[in-house]
């Protein structure tokens, strides 16, 4: 796999094998970044379900000023921090080896904030969906409420089977949804 676009567009990564992740792919994180455009320079960035980092370090190539990639799978996490240092991005990228929502406390109690926040729970496992639909709360509370990527505060994007449908009216708005593949990206904002 490949970095698709930015300073370091063209470098190949380090992935997990197996099936225990389900990397990006390069048409998926096209359509991420051309939605994006020029909002994701200098925003903080928090990749949930990491798998690959393939996400959070395209944010990096495309001009992030940091990313923080939480990855529960251990052998997963490990790549993920020797893609960084491949990319000399050890310093703007930090990798959290535990589950998201134990992730989400920790960084909340740390008083983090992000400008976008992108998240990829496995489509085939009801129970990471079912928590993290539970602690969307929490990753509101994570939501930045600064103009820096638009001019509404932050987003939420969340990749999810297109047969799947996402509610989160209690916190969050849609504002753009795209399919990609067997994917679909949806993007929310806070009330």
């Amino acid at each position: 796999m490949r970095i698709t676009g930015g300073t370091a567009r063209g470098k190949v990564l380090l992935t997990p094998r197996g099936q225990k992740t389900r990397p990006t792919d390069a048409r998926t994180r096209e359509t991420v970044f051309n939605m994006l455009g020029e909002e994701i320079v200098g925003a903080d960035f928090l990749d949930l379900y990491s798998g690959s980092g393939a996400i959070g370090l395209e944010a990096l190539s495309r001009g992030a000023a940091s990313c923080a990639l939480v990855e529960q799978n251990k052998s997963a996490a490990a790549l993920i921090r020797k893609n960084l240092e491949h990319c000399a991005w050890q310093k703007q990228g930090v990798v959290w080896p535990c589950a998201v929502q134990v992730a989400l406390k920790k960084l909340i109690q740390q008083n983090r904030q992000f400008d976008i926040i992108f998240a990829d729970p496995p489509f085939d496992k009801q129970k990471e969906w079912d928590d993290f639909a539970e602690g969307i709360d929490k990753v509101s509370l994570l939501l930045h409420n600064s103009t820096v990527v638009s001019s509404q505060g932050g987003l939420l994007i969340v990749q999810h089977s297109f047969r799947l449908s996402l509610d989160f009216s209690d916190v969050f708005e849609i504002v753009q949804e795209r399919r990609a593949g067997e994917s679909m990206l949806s993007f929310f904002q806070k009330k």
